[in-house]
């Protein structure tokens, strides 16, 4: 593709990614009086595509035509997934990304997220603060305390009842779960489950 055709695409994609007086699905092209190259076009084409199936792996196709500002924070929160993984790029940045979704829905962004990363298409990078969804999806975590790495590993080695406790200042017990993964589950104080 060439440069122009790139940002010809590219300022299409802001405009839509920006806009929130548009529709989910990016199929308004803002194509400025000159309108996109054949070349252009192929490429927004493939990207309209590639759009359409990330929809439908997120099960948004029937907020396609919604405007993005009628949809609740969760629905808003998935659809900027949907977003990001248009792109395609070898490495997907999420912050807190299931944060305003419910548990249906956090599941299935996280199970997409582990699909792309084992197929070997996508590289997953996540600040979370469920320890347990952490320790169940990733292969390695970094404990961060104000802003120094404080353990580093596999679940097992990071998330320990005895870390939890100095760095969160929490009681917990750290289960395994039936698939192999961790669980931390509040401890609860015997003066508290006698009242």
């Amino acid at each position: 593709m060439e440069p122009q055709e790139s940002r010809e695409i590219q300022q299409a994609w802001d405009g839509i990614a920006h806009g929130y007086d548009r529709n989910v699905t990016p199929t308004h092209f803002w194509l400025g009086s000159q309108g996109l190259s054949r070349a252009g076009l192929c490429a927004g084409m493939r990207f309209l595509d590639v759009a359409a199936g990330t929809l439908e792996r997120l099960g948004l196709t029937d907020f396609a035509a919604r405007p993005v500002q009628t949809l609740s924070g969760g629905e808003q929160q998935r659809v900027a997934l949907a977003r990001a993984l248009a792109q395609q790029t070898p490495v997907l940045l999420l912050d807190e990304p299931t944060s305003a979704l419910d548990i249906g829905h956090r599941q299935q962004v996280l199970e997409l997220g582990d699909q792309l990363r084992h197929e070997g298409e996508l590289m997953v990078l996540a600040a979370m603060h469920d320890l347990t969804l952490a320790a169940q999806y990733a292969d390695r975590l970094v404990l961060l305390d104000h802003g120094r790495v404080a353990a580093a590993g596999a679940p097992q080695q990071v998330l320990t009842r005895e870390r939890i406790a100095a760095h969160f200042d929490a009681d917990v017990h750290v289960v395994d779960a039936p698939d192999g993964s961790l669980a931390l589950l509040p401890a609860r104080s015997r003066a508290a489950r006698r009242a």
